[in-house]
Formats: C-alpha cells, structure tokens, sequence
C-alpha cells in the first residue's frame, strides 16, 4: 500500500521479504522457489519520519537483519532491529533509539542508517556500524533528515554504498566526516 515499504533479498538460498502492513506490522517472508512462509511478526511499528512505515534488510555475518520501528518481533524484545540466524529471531545489542531506513554489509561491519541518536549505548548521530557484537559511532554523523523537505512533500530515501573506502549516503542526510566511516 501506499506509504509503506517492502524490501527484498536472497539469504540460504531463498528469496526472503520484509514490509508492514496495514495494520503497522512487520511481517517477515521467505519463499523457498515453492512455498512462502512467515518467519516474523512485529508487534506495531511506529515511526517519527512523517508517517511512513520504512523497513530496511540486510544480511550480514550470515544472519538475516531486519530494522524498522519496531520494539519486538516473534515475541523477542529488538529495539528496531532484529536478527535472525535460521532458526531463532535475536536483539541486535541493544538497538536504536529511533528509526534505521538504510542497512549495508560491507567487510566486517553492518552499517545502519536513519533518524537515531544511540545504537546500543553509543552516541550515534544518524549512522552507525555493528560489528556483530559491538556498536560504534561513524565520525561525528549525519545531519538530521527533514521530513516533507521536498518539494511534493514526499519522503524518499536511498541508500549505503561503498565505492573503495568511501561511504555513499543517498537522500537521507548530509555526512558530516567522511574520514571516520573504516
């Protein structure tokens, strides 16, 4: 439906999907080439970016990560982003503070975009990378994203991308330190 967002990608061999429905949940599939499957229902998803129910997918370290703005999914306390390894859906340390739009896999390190100002119980301005057990900031931060600073009023947001050493931050916000992202 308008306003929401599915995102998909390919872990173990299958095609798994993540978006919210209308009724503000998370709902995590796999598709397996014949049969689809929920693996995970959040409970509601609330978001402070205009409205809009963002979800971002990754995997990394050979686990699944979903986040978006949830506070549990299966019944499993995740501070708006979760992990799941195959079997069992895990807290990602102890979370974000506010909204992840945009997760990238790069080397050793989950890089976690959005509108947050802690991941774990690091000071985060915006962006911030795990390294599968431990969060840490990225320099001094992204500027805050503006909701409706568009012309339309819409909110789009793009993306993580490394070229080499540099760190891409598309429609989101504006890096402050590039030096300090590795």
């Amino acid at each position: 439906p308008l306003g929401y967002d599915t995102k998909l990608t390919t872990y173990n061999n299958q095609v798994h999907g993540a978006y919210v429905d209308p009724s503000s949940r998370c709902i995590v599939v796999r598709f397996n080439g014949t049969s689809l499957d929920t693996i995970g229902i959040s409970n509601t998803v609330s978001s402070q970016l205009s409205n809009r129910k963002f979800v971002t997918i990754e995997v990394f370290n050979n686990e699944l990560y979903v986040g978006t703005g949830f506070t549990e999914i299966n019944g499993v306390a995740a501070n708006r982003i979760a992990r799941w390894n195959n079997i069992t859906w895990n807290a990602v340390g102890n979370g974000l503070d506010g909204q992840p739009v945009a997760l990238l896999s790069y080397n050793t390190n989950l890089y976690v975009a959005g509108e947050f100002t802690t991941a774990g119980s690091v000071s985060a301005k915006n962006i911030a990378k795990w390294d599968g057990v431990n969060w840490d900031s990225l320099g001094t931060g992204l500027l805050p994203y503006f909701p409706g600073s568009r012309p339309d009023g819409d909110n789009h947001f793009g993306g993580l991308a490394f070229l080499n050493t540099d760190l891409f931050v598309s429609a989101i916000a504006t890096l402050i330190s590039a030096n300090d992202c590795l």
